[in-house]
């Protein structure tokens, strides 16, 4: 990556809009960037840094410290740097976050960042947005803003921080340079799965005594005490014979659980026996019991018996009267016909007046209907007459519509012709740009085709002068002396490449021939449509061009279209004219007739009323009479007194049923009850009442010693279940601990080698042993600069020397050559310091290089303290920095050295003004 223009806008000291075109420096060599302190060199670093990365160039300094404190307000913060990659120039544009005078009011609002990335020369950016941009870039460069600035930015101190810490700081270092962060991970793995089974060991040994402890076993096991002591001490239980103990208690349960079984069988027989001793002795009990009430039963039965036979006998004697009461209510029974033939009359009068009421609203109803039909019938007359003749407004608006609607569809007809023209045109322009684009690339294939094709021809001259030899002629000219003879050029093309060229010109002039005959041919269909569609439009085309006939006819629709609307609206009230005319007519002819039918009834409703009215008199006089012969008012009276007869008979014919009934239902009881008494002194005769109480006393100390047995043998049978669980638990988890210790033993090994804490070990760890291959080689880079600067004094080597429990691996010390002594980094003096730190920056700058998969940096910075150096070692620093340089990289030093001013031609002199901000000038 080579910068070739930065530019910043109220960044840092740099008020104005600054541009520093770095492309003036060249390809290649050293240039100074020199200035007064606090001028704004390092802010060079910072806006490029900050314009590829986001960031500063430093940890010391952040973003929102970039706005510049000379700017005016409302001057935008940014920095945007153009560079090139790979042949391929790049523009990155960022605006930090920042405040700026709001538009309306007063105060200020947020302005948000920008952040955008483009190819030089193109309009719309390949990435925008602060991630997307982040990524783009990395993805570009090959590396991120922290490896970016250890191998292009040597900042002030860095190096010489890096060069005197320990293993541990070191570390961090290396690890974020070559992400070496897997392998610390693969170490707190190993730790924790180690830590991890161990503490699995440790549980499995709580399991055991847990199992142990918990084992439920009979109190008389002989067992017992040694198990109890092994759950105390799980940590040996792996170790002892716990197994064959556990064993031998579970054959000691089962031959208890056994014993136990059997002395319950036996206590169970006793129960049951005992149980069905007092039960036969409660059944026998029981029908005793029922003997005796079955006997007081007897006695209390006869005098109710005696009492039932004399009731049965004076209900007999009513049955004369029950007689009578069945033939009073026949004979009344037989009457009521008569009332249904007066209240028949009755009815057929009432329905007679009623017939001649209904015939009056009839006659009423026709009156009134007569009345205003006569009015309407005069109402419609007039209508009809103010009306008048509709049938020839209508036809004289039909015609008018019909010829306005011609004209419309005619006019519709023209801009459909145009619109097809408007498509054709619209073809023949897609036609033109096809054949523009097949007519351009022909010419660039012709172009290839005519430079590969003069490439060819020259190389036969090469290939012809390859067979030439001293002494024998040339098959061209003659000459038997070849001097200067033709040379093969690496990039002349073969015949099949030139033949591939050919065909591709070919079928691209055919393709453009195509091009050219399909624009013409749409072009001429454009054309034939517009003249068609104008002489189509007749009036509206007269003198004029096709879009102004276009609109001289979409406004004569408009007027066309608007009267159209009138007339039509027009036709509509016209129709509904006519409808109610003939709807009136209609009407009218219909009142004609109901009028003269209505005057016909009325008359014959009149006669009708006057003869229904006198046969409804006469009906009523004769029910009355009829009625006033029978003995109750009506009918309904009548049924009345039926109804109490039936009622005194039933309850009289009930008596009797009921005194029957008792008296049958106790003679059936007095027969079954001798029944039972005859049958229970059969059950018991010649035996005693049984002592029930007696009995169950023995069943319930009986049922005692069987609860006992059961609850003995039941914990007999949990003590061999937990013995046999117990067993094959301990059995599972004893090969489980073993495993586990085996895996321990492994796992911990393994641990101790990649943390460095093996016992008599150096304490390296597998990251820092990762690192020691890398650091080695930076070393190697940095001592060959180094021993440059020194005249071969100094060479920086690793230091291999135990100090304790301090991790080691990465401490440096230096080899003195001129006394061959292996002595401290820190004893270097301070110009020495800097000259070892730089040639560390630049091994590191070295490695990171060539680890990233060949990132190409061709452009550094180095910020370092060259004042601490004398003449000499100035000149050894920069002559190492010319060997840097060199393989077309350009390095930028910052510093105010007035030596470096007269050493170093190229310079950025940065320029500092208290009230205006720094400035820039470029010297070449």
């Amino acid at each position: 990556m080579r910068p070739l223009k930065l530019t910043m806008q109220a960044f840092g000291p740099y008020a104005e809009k600054t541009e520093i075109d770095m492309d003036q420096l060249g390809g290649q060599g050293l240039y100074l960037i020199t200035g007064d302190t606090g001028a704004g060199k390092t802010t060079i670093f910072d806006g490029v840094c900050y314009a590829l990365f986001g960031k500063a160039s430093g940890d010391s300094r952040t973003v929102n410290m970039f706005r510049s404190e000379y700017a005016e307000a409302g001057v935008i913060t940014y920095a945007e740097l153009l560079f090139d990659y790979g042949g391929t120039k790049y523009l990155v544009h960022r605006e930090p976050r920042q405040k700026i005078p709001k538009k309306r009011g007063e105060g200020e609002t947020d302005l948000n960042t920008t952040n955008e990335l483009y190819i030089y020369g193109q309009e719309k950016p390949i990435a925008s947005g602060e991630s997307e941009v982040n990524d783009k870039i990395k993805s570009i460069l090959g590396l991120d803003h922290g490896q970016y600035r250890n191998v292009a930015m040597i900042a002030q101190g860095s190096f010489a921080e890096l060069l005197n810490t320990k293993t541990d700081s070191r570390t961090k270092i290396l690890s974020a340079i070559f992400s070496t962060g897997k392998y610390r991970v693969l170490q707190e793995r190993l730790k924790e799965e180690t830590n991890a089974v161990y503490r699995s060991y440790k549980d499995s040994e709580l399991k055991i005594g847990s199992l142990l402890g918990n084992i439920r076993l009979g109190a008389e096991d002989p067992y017992r005490e040694e198990i109890n002591l092994a759950a105390q001490n799980p940590e040996s239980a792996a170790d002892t014979d716990i197994e064959e103990v556990c064993q031998k208690a579970l054959e000691y349960e089962k031959s208890e659980a056994k014993k136990a079984a059997d002395e319950y069988k036996e206590a169970d027989k006793q129960h049951k026996t005992a149980a069905l001793a007092l039960e036969n002795g409660k059944k026998l009990t029981e029908l005793f019991d029922k003997l005796e009430q079955s006997e007081k039963d007897m006695q209390e039965l006869l005098p109710e018996l005696e009492k039932a036979e004399k009731d049965a006998k004076a209900m007999h004697e009513k049955l004369p009267e029950h007689k009578a009461l069945i033939g009073q209510i026949a004979a009344e029974e037989k009457q009521l016909q008569l009332y249904d033939d007066a209240e028949a009359v009755l009815k057929e009068a009432e329905k007679l007046s009623k017939a001649a009421a209904t015939e009056g609203k009839k006659l009423e109803d026709l009156n009134k209907q007569l009345s205003a039909d006569t009015k309407k019938r005069e109402e419609l007359k007039k209508l009809i007459a103010d009306l008048g003749d509709i049938g020839a407004k209508l036809a004289e608006t039909s015609g008018k519509a019909e010829k306005l609607s011609g004209e419309l569809e005619h006019i519709k007809a023209i801009g459909v012709e145009f619109s097809e023209a408007d498509k054709l045109k619209e073809k023949e322009q897609s036609a033109l740009k096809a054949y523009e684009s097949a007519q351009q690339e022909m010419e660039r294939l012709e172009k290839n085709y005519s430079q590969l094709f003069s490439l060819y021809l020259a190389e036969q001259a090469g290939l012809l002068a390859k067979e030439l030899e001293e002494g024998k002629p040339c098959p061209v000219c003659g000459s038997v002396h070849h001097p200067k003879k033709a040379a093969i050029s690496d990039k002349a093309p073969d015949k099949q490449t030139v033949d591939k060229a050919s065909a591709e010109l070919d079928k691209a002039r055919n393709t453009a021939l195509k091009a050219a005959s399909d624009h013409a041919a749409a072009k001429s269909a454009h054309e034939k449509a517009v003249e068609s569609a104008m002489a189509h439009a007749g009036k509206y085309a007269e003198g004029c061009t096709p879009e102004k006939a276009l609109e001289n006819a979409r406004t004569d629709y408009k007027k066309i279209n608007e009267a159209l609307k009138k007339l039509t609206a027009a036709h509509k009230e016209l129709t509904n004219q006519a409808k109610q005319k003939t709807s009136a007519e209609q009407e009218s002819a219909e009142l004609e007739k109901r009028i003269a039918d209505n005057s016909q009834n009325i008359s014959a409703l009149q006669g009708s009323l006057r003869e229904l009215t006198a046969k409804a008199e006469e009906k009523k006089l004769a029910a009355k009479k009829q009625l006033d012969a029978l003995p109750c008012a009506n009918k309904a009276e009548a049924m009345k007194h039926i109804s109490a007869l039936k009622n005194q008979q039933t309850a009289l014919e009930k008596a009797i049923s009921n005194a029957d009934n008792k008296l049958a239902q106790l003679e059936k009881k007095r027969t079954e009850l001798s029944g039972h008494l005859s049958e229970l002194k059969e059950q018991t005769k010649r035996k005693k009442r049984p002592d029930c109480e007696a009995l169950d006393q023995e069943m319930k100390e009986c049922a005692k010693r069987t609860k006992s047995a059961l609850d003995k043998r039941d914990e007999t049978v949990k003590c061999l279940s937990s013995a046999e669980d117990t067993l094959k638990k301990i059995r599972s988890e004893l090969a489980n601990n073993r495993a586990l210790i085996r895996e321990y033993s492994i796992k911990n090994a393994l641990n101790s080698t990649v943390n460095g804490t093996l016992a008599g070990k150096q304490r390296v760890t597998l990251e820092v042993f990762a690192q020691m291959e890398y650091f080695d080689r930076i070393l190697a880079h940095a001592n060959v600069r180094l021993l440059q600067m020194t005249n071969g004094q100094y060479e920086l080597i690793r230091s291999g020397a135990s100090r304790g429990n301090t991790k080691i691996g990465l401490d440096i010390d230096v080899n003195d050559h001129f006394t061959g002594s292996i002595r401290s980094i820190r004893s270097l003096s301070g110009g020495e310091s800097f000259m070892a730190s730089l040639a560390l920056a630049l091994g590191f700058s070295d490695e990171i290089q060539q680890s990233s998969g060949g990132v190409r940096i061709d452009s550094m910075f180095v910020d370092e303290g060259f004042g601490t150096l004398d003449d000499e070692t100035l000149d050894q620093a920069i002559k190492a920095l010319n060997g840097l340089a060199e393989n077309s990289r350009l390095v930028g030093i910052i510093s105010h050295v007035p030596e470096l001013k007269e050493k170093i031609d190229r310079q950025i002199v940065v320029t500092k003004d208290k009230s205006l901000g720094s400035s820039v000038k470029i010297i070449t």
